[in-house]
């Protein structure tokens, strides 16, 4: 139901209303000015908090008069005119994606940058290779094989752990006694493999203590808008995948999108999610006493 501001019902709608208009020009600024005046002169006539606009061909929706925006991932029960979720239609993956991005605080404006495309989840004891306790940063290595190979960047098959020490040896980084070892590799190995294997340079950040990852959310949120390939980070005596962040500019707050490679289980992505081997992880989730060193692949400058 829509109301004017003299309460006089305008009309009354079952199911949904399509308000569509063309803009003419691709300019991002002058679209969000456009936007910004039509739902703003919309809101001044209307008061009905049940009126929601989708944006075509996008998953925005629009309360233009409770000004609330949002995507579906991000409504709950306590969300306006929440029965929405109803004429909202996921597919699978999609609907799996949207409950673990749901973000817990809705009065945080928190930005989420996540990895662009696809990649693979290599985690201890796959392939028939028990690296419980050892292999956690080959595993991350292998899942950014992973994305280069899945955006079509390499053809080369995920290097193995053997291949992975070849390649170090063969940069003269180790000596070859390290080829069939069970040594650990932390971030500068996996700068100098993906170098060496598949022609990627990669950004070395250097944190003194993991009590200050928090502060570095510009350089990651930058790093996923940017580059979009996954983050290997290792600290102390282990090593993740970070697969995004949400970041809150204004308050400093973040959250981390951890893949995490010490998973032993069978491929059952429902477990990998609901036991947080991949989900959202606070500050605290560091060793604050370690210092780290994340490893930031590059894309490749394509001609």
């Amino acid at each position: 139901m829509v109301i004017s501001e003299s309460m006089d019902i305008l009309f009354r709608i079952r199911g949904g209303l399509d308000l569509a208009f063309q803009l003419a020009t691709p300019n991002e600024i002058f679209l969000k000015k456009a936007l910004k005046h039509v739902l703003s002169d919309l809101s001044t006539k209307l008061s009905s908090n049940a009126l929601v606009f989708r944006i075509c061909h996008s998953s925005v929706y629009i309360w233009p008069s409770s000004d609330i925006n949002t995507i579906p991932g991000e409504l709950t029960d306590a969300s306006a005119c929440k029965n929405i979720l109803r004429f909202i239609q996921f597919e699978p993956e999609e609907d799996i994606k949207r409950k673990f991005m749901r973000k817990k605080d809705k009065k945080l404006s928190d930005m989420i940058y996540v990895v662009q495309g696809i990649y693979g989840y290599h985690h201890y004891m796959q392939d028939r290779i028990d690296d419980n306790g050892w292999g956690c940063a080959y595993r991350s290595l292998q899942t950014i094989c992973s994305w280069f190979k899945h955006q079509g960047y390499t053809e080369r098959s995920i290097p193995t752990h053997r291949e992975i020490q070849q390649a170090l040896v063969d940069a003269g980084d180790k000596p070859a006694t390290f080829v069939g070892s069970r040594q650990w590799i932390g971030s500068i190995e996996v700068q100098l493999v993906l170098n060496q294997l598949i022609g990627i340079t990669s950004k070395i950040l250097f944190v003194s203590q993991g009590s200050e990852i928090a502060s570095q959310g510009r350089e990651l949120a930058n790093h996923f808008q940017s580059e979009g390939t996954p983050v290997m980070i290792g600290g102390g005596v282990l090593a993740h995948t970070i697969l995004g962040v949400a970041w809150n500019e204004i308050t400093g707050q973040i959250k981390f999108l951890i893949l995490d490679p010490h998973y032993t289980g069978a491929e059952d992505l429902q477990v990998i999610l609901e036991k947080g081997w991949c989900g959202w992880k606070g500050p605290d989730f560091w060793n604050k006493d370690a210092y780290y060193n994340l490893c930031l692949p590059q894309r490749p400058n394509m001609i």
